[in-house]
């Protein structure tokens, strides 16, 4: 009798762990970082836009009509790494000095929109505040 008691003791010790282990906390979901090819196009928020085309160049105006012309306030270009966004203005800048480098930490929001977080940038006419930024995709831009 008192093997089958230690038998039985066994079993349930055995159940009990497997059922403790099991109901541990959960894995945090890992998200995949934003890439260049996730952001191309053009978006916009509050009267700023931003078009980032699939050549690694950049646009960025006030006015979206301005996008496709020769007069945006930044031109050039881009690189996307581990989700940060790196900005490097260019030649034919009227925003910010050639060689301006920007970084800002990419995400997208659940309904898609872009999101812009302010690591650094040496460009003070296109640093963002240095609260989360939300862009949205513009159609025709």
């Amino acid at each position: 009798m008192r093997i089958y008691k230690f038998v039985l003791i066994l079993i349930v010790s055995v159940l009990c762990i497997n059922a403790l282990t099991a109901c541990g906390s959960p894995q945090a979901e890992v998200s995949e970082s934003v890439t260049a090819d996730d952001i191309i196009g053009t978006w916009g928020s509050g009267g700023f836009y931003f078009q980032f085309r699939d050549d690694g160049t950049f646009r960025v105006s006030n006015i979206l009509s301005n996008l496709n012309t020769d007069v945006p306030q930044d031109i050039g270009t881009y690189v996307v790494e581990n989700g940060i966004l790196t900005l490097t203005s260019g030649e034919m800048t009227r925003f910010c000095n050639e060689g301006e480098i920007g970084k800002y930490e990419l995400s997208f929001g659940d309904n898609g929109e872009l999101e812009l977080l302010l690591q650094s940038d040496e460009c003070k006419n296109r640093e963002a505040p240095p609260s989360l930024q939300i862009f949205t995709r513009v159609e025709g831009g």
